[in-house]
């Protein structure tokens, strides 16, 4: 099997792709891991991912000041766990200490604050890793600001499992919060991938299918107007709109669509959730 791939070692700008506006959300129509201490009762069932989200001091400015960090940071669970609901999936992702790394002044770009961010050795990447232990976090987002609005990047790992617990950080642009940046990025730490055009067009093979849950891919409906949270717009024109909702074998979106069988990410979600809500336990 191939070994787990890190997708910031080849990042890729998703600004173009993360940016459409605006996102629309719809309605329609494993065995899990044993539950962390301290996680709610029922999470076996409906499993809680715990998301520690930092943001740098710019990122904390542009969104009103380090009093607004909080309400910033819960934008991420609130957009994500909507699309969770819309898609019938009972999982859900929590925020837990949301902060303002004071004094930070390394890289707002993808790639380079990615970098410090797993770097547990020194400054803000060790302070991280502590913290993530101390309040139990599964997942780790850092909150950027920089001048090309929306994207980030993260880790995937196309074999997720109980072992994969250090493939769960992300970076995100602050105003892609409300364009679904974070959830997209998110949803590369929960094992999912991109749509299978921009996979196809990726000469560097930055990331793959998954070979234990080969349906892991975004979609791009059949009329080619609209495109899921793991899509690219790229793949499908300009003139696309995303829709705030993952690929499903099952789902329609006004008459379209969401997957089939070969493209299903509410099934690799009742998969993979489990298994990172167990990633880490309350300290």
């Amino acid at each position: 099997m191939r070994a787990p791939l890190l997708k910031a070692a080849l990042t890729v700008s998703l600004a173009a792709s993360l940016c459409a506006a605006p996102c629309l959300v719809g309605r329609s129509t494993s065995a899990p891991a044993a539950p962390a201490e301290g996680k709610a009762a029922g999470a076996a069932a409906c499993p809680v991912v715990d998301v520690l989200v930092v943001h740098t001091p710019k990122a904390a400015q542009r969104v009103g000041g380090e009093h607004r960090v909080r309400a910033s940071a819960q934008r991420i669970a609130t957009r994500l766990n909507r699309s969770l609901a819309a898609d019938g999936l009972c999982g859900t992702i929590r925020i837990v200490h949301p902060y303002t790394a004071k004094g930070y002044d390394g890289p707002e770009e993808f790639r380079g604050a990615h970098a410090v961010l797993k770097d547990h050795t020194r400054g803000l990447g060790r302070q991280v890793h502590q913290q993530r232990d101390r309040y139990g976090a599964d997942l780790v987002t850092l909150v950027v600001e920089r001048a090309e609005r929306g994207g980030g990047t993260a880790d995937y790992t196309p074999a997720l499992d109980s072992s994969t617990h250090e493939y769960a950080y992300a970076v995100v642009e602050v105003d892609g919060i409300e364009l679904d940046s974070a959830s997209h990025e998110i949803g590369h730490n929960l094992g999912l991938a991109h749509d299978r055009t921009t996979l196809a067009s990726d000469g560097g093979g930055a990331m793959s299918v998954s070979r234990t849950r080969p349906y892991n891919t975004g979609w791009i409906t059949e009329d080619g107007s609209h495109y899921t949270l793991m899509a690219y717009r790229a793949a499908c024109g300009s003139h696309c709109k995303r829709i705030s909702r993952f690929s499903s074998a099952e789902g329609v979106w006004k008459g379209h669509r969401l997957g089939d069988a070969s493209n299903d990410s509410v099934r690799v979600l009742r998969e993979t959730m489990p298994i990172v809500a167990g990633y880490r336990a309350k300290a």
